[in-house]
């Protein structure tokens, strides 16, 4: 159990809130403090969860998915932005974007050679204990 807290857990939790907040209709949405490009907090939101998912698959129990890491992590975090889109389509205000799937897919992306680097800082510090 302490394992799936551990590293399964925060991934379904990214999962779950980019759902509620694909959800909020668009009139509802707080007034952003610092004014960004949708696409930017497309491509950060989607970079974390990229991250996540990777923890999640590389230190599953299952080998498969440790071995298939970074492809399921790339897959499943593109099908989620795929999907939020879909979902999207359906909340009042709110518009499917083909280039908020484009921003989901680049953060997914970006985030597997961020998650190696920092898989690596974290092994080192850990064998030079």
């Amino acid at each position: 159990m302490l394992h799936f807290i551990r590293y399964v857990l925060p991934a379904y939790m990214g999962l779950a809130a980019i759902f509620v907040v694909s959800a909020i209709p668009s009139n509802k949405l707080p007034s952003p403090v610092i004014q960004l490009s949708d696409k930017f907090l497309h491509l950060f939101v989607y970079l974390i969860l990229g991250i996540l998912l990777r923890r999640a698959f590389a230190f599953s129990r299952n080998t498969k998915f440790q071995v298939h890491a970074l492809e399921l992590a790339l897959i499943s975090g593109i099908l989620w932005g795929i999907s939020d889109e879909l979902h999207q389509w359906f909340v009042p205000g709110r518009l499917a974007d083909l280039y908020d799937v484009l921003a989901d897919a680049i953060g997914v992306a970006l985030a597997q050679p961020i998650f190696n680097l920092l898989y690596r800082i974290r092994r080192n510090r850990s064998h030079t204990l």
